[in-house]
């Protein structure tokens, strides 16, 4: 089911290759995902009960400029309170972003397909 593999990599980004990796996947699965269900995605999430997967899963749609107001406006609502970072494994750059409640510290960009 590729909403909860999406769910499983965003909650523990090493089982996608990383945070870019991850971000990839999102956007393929927003873009390119001919089994897009953005309110099965979203019960994954709640049902997963992890609240820094909409974080992550927040920033990643709207850094990559997907339309998904319905998934940003959950994100938004359901995320937790506190700061996590945008890759728990990663290191390097870490900027603090207050609006998703993130430590970027690492780069999200679009893949060209």
């Amino acid at each position: 089911d590729p909403a909860r593999t999406l769910v499983d990599m965003l909650a523990d980004p090493r089982l996608g290759g990383g945070m870019r990796h991850v971000a990839d996947t999102v956007d393929r699965f927003f873009f390119f995902g001919d089994l897009r269900n953005d309110e099965l995605l979203i019960e994954y999430v709640e049902r997963f009960g992890n609240r820094s997967i909409y974080k992550r899963l927040g920033y990643v749609v709207e850094k990559l400029g997907i339309d998904a107001p319905d998934v940003l406006e959950a994100c938004a609502r359901r995320m937790s309170r506190g700061t996590v970072r945008l890759d728990p494994s990663g290191s390097g750059l870490e900027r603090p972003l207050k609006r998703w409640g993130l430590i970027v510290n690492s780069t999200v960009i679009r893949q060209t397909p």
